[in-house]
């Protein structure tokens, strides 16, 4: 598992598509105006990994993504929960490195229910 959860963090790290995030910034901030317009509040949640996972995911790709979104925290406000190198979970709670298991989505579920704003 430990071999597979590095592969994938690299996999992942090598994906870098600029129109498809540039649309995807896009289209968040839509939603979020859009949800601001009708009195929501949105919460925004950065699922967790493993910790195999989080260390080998490439550093300058989560520091595009928190670029992004605190670019996007500047102009819409919405609740940030980020879970993803989180030490609340542990191994046994995921069944790869990057997907919770029945266990873990009951443990995350449970967590959201007691730190959502609602």
């Amino acid at each position: 598992m430990e071999w597979l959860a590095k592969k994938r963090a690299e996999s992942h790290s090598k994906l870098d598509y600029h129109e498809t995030r540039r649309e995807n910034v896009e289209t968040f901030n839509s939603i979020l105006f859009l949800l601001k317009a009708n009195n929501i509040k949105p919460t925004v949640i950065i699922y967790p990994t493993q910790k195999i996972y989080s260390s080998y995911f490439s550093e300058n790709r989560l520091a595009e993504f928190y670029e992004i979104l605190d670019e996007v925290k500047l102009q819409h406000d919405f609740q940030l929960i980020d879970m993803f190198s989180s030490s609340y979970f542990k191994e046994k709670d995921f069944s790869d490195g990057d997907h919770l298991n029945k266990i873990g989505a009951r443990k995350m579920t449970l967590y959201l229910e007691r730190n959502i704003s609602w």
